[in-house]
């Protein structure tokens, strides 16, 4: 029975370890991103607000998701506040980006049409495939 317990234990004492390092890592990451916005901060000194826009791409054969606008404006705010709450224990302030919203206050999707049908994309896909990216 002792030998099994402190089995069990070596994994999670190697996991708390890791994960220590790993964290440690991270706060130098942060550090280092700092200075470097900290320096780019003092190049450019008038503020700006800047916007990431999304653009939702379909072949021409197709049609968006239903309610895609919904979804995307969930998941974008979520990610969004996501950022919000990760940056500050690094050190990094509150920091996010900024979406842009449409006075239904839906997220602005950008929709784009493909010129040509989904097949005429599919050596595209096998090449992304092949590239291991999926």
């Amino acid at each position: 029975m002792k030998t099994f317990l402190v089995l069990c234990l070596l994994p999670a004492l190697f996991f708390a370890s890791a994960s220590n390092v790993q964290a440690a890592d991270e706060r130098q990451t942060a550090a280092a991103a700092v200075q470097i916005l900290n320096a780019w901060h003092e190049q450019q000194p008038e503020k700006t607000e800047r916007t990431l826009h999304l653009v939702c791409w379909t072949p021409s054969d197709r049609e968006f998701p239903a309610d895609d606008s919904a979804r995307l404006t969930r998941m974008m705010k979520h990610i969004q506040n996501f950022y919000l709450t990760e940056m500050e224990p690094l050190g990094l302030g509150a920091r996010t980006f900024n979406l842009a919203y449409g006075k239904d206050g839906s997220l602005v999707l950008h929709r784009v049409v493909g010129a040509n049908p989904d097949i005429a994309y599919a050596h595209f896909w096998v090449g992304v495939e092949a590239a291991g990216v999926v």
